[in-house]
């Protein structure tokens, strides 16, 4: 048994000293002009992250890798730093199945690698938990809504729901954030008004601590965005017979696909600024 745990780390000591020994790209060398480069430092950044801060640089660096490819005309190079990007993103099932998609929409040869990678259970189990959100936040169930919006593939679920049917999913999320913060229950019960009694006289008034009825929104414009992204989670865009319905709510606006602006807004990079100085990412050399 000894001899076999002596194999063991020996072979694993091999290995490291072969990832250390490894020729790799020095993140200041990286160029524009060698976009491959970019996959390279990208997937060893990420493999050889210790916090989430390395993590990050190492997803932009892939990123740049798509953008920079697809100006070369690497279709290939930027499908494989899409793939790369996709295994990193355990957290948010639909930005890494949105990935597949992209990856396969700029090299069509991947369709076998697309086909058995890219699977939905995780990101419908995500898509779900969305909706769910979304409701329990319009009906004021503060708790339960916080618990699953608290979850960053839900928020992810629904930011990519919003972006899809077009709408502003950083407004979305900050408008879901401040109905949390919002009083529940009261003993108006969302009515809006309430019942004061004076004198034996009982007048309605309208309550101070909301501004719109519980199950609604501040405007009817938010709640229509709203219900249309619990529908698109649930996947009721294919369910809704009700033409009007499904016009009300933009479910019948075709879905956006996945593109490389989508990326670099995802992950905030600029490919004029694909250079590395001084722990940043810059245009100058």
């Amino acid at each position: 048994m000894n001899t076999i745990r002596l194999a063991i780390l020996a072979v694993c000591a091999l290995f490291l000293l072969g990832m250390r020994a490894a020729p790799r790209v020095p993140m200041e060398s990286l160029s524009p002009d060698e976009p491959l480069d970019y996959l390279k430092q990208g997937e060893r950044l990420i493999a050889l992250a210790v916090s989430p801060e390395q993590v990050r640089v190492g997803q932009q660096t892939l990123v740049l890798g798509v953008a920079l490819n697809v100006n070369a005309g690497d279709a290939q190079g930027a499908s494989s730093c899409c793939i790369a990007l996709a295994s990193t993103l355990g957290d948010s099932p639909d930005d890494a199945r949105a990935l597949w998609d992209l990856a396969l929409m700029l090299d069509p040869s991947r369709l076998t690698a697309w086909a058995a990678n890219r699977t939905d259970d995780a990101a419908q189990g995500a898509r779900a938990s969305a909706a769910e959100c979304v409701r329990l936040a319009r009906n004021a169930d503060a708790d339960a809504a916080s618990a699953l919006f608290n979850q960053p593939r839900v928020r992810d679920a629904i930011r990519a729901s919003a972006t899809m049917l077009g709408y502003d999913s950083t407004s979305i999320l900050a408008e879901i954030e401040q109905m949390l913060k919002a009083p529940g229950r009261d003993p108006c019960r969302g009515q809006v008004f309430e019942a004061v009694v004076n004198d034996g006289v009982s007048t309605r008034v309208i309550c101070d601590l909301h501004e719109y009825p519980i199950s609604t929104a501040r405007s009817g414009r938010l709640l229509t965005q709203l219900l249309a992204i619990e529908a698109e989670c649930l996947g009721a865009m294919t369910l809704i017979d009700d033409w009007g319905g499904a016009d009300a709510l933009g479910l019948d606006r075709p879905m956006r696909e996945p593109s490389v602006e989508w990326l670099l807004n995802r992950f905030g990079v600029d490919p004029q600024r694909a250079i590395w100085r001084n722990g940043r990412w810059s245009s100058q050399p």
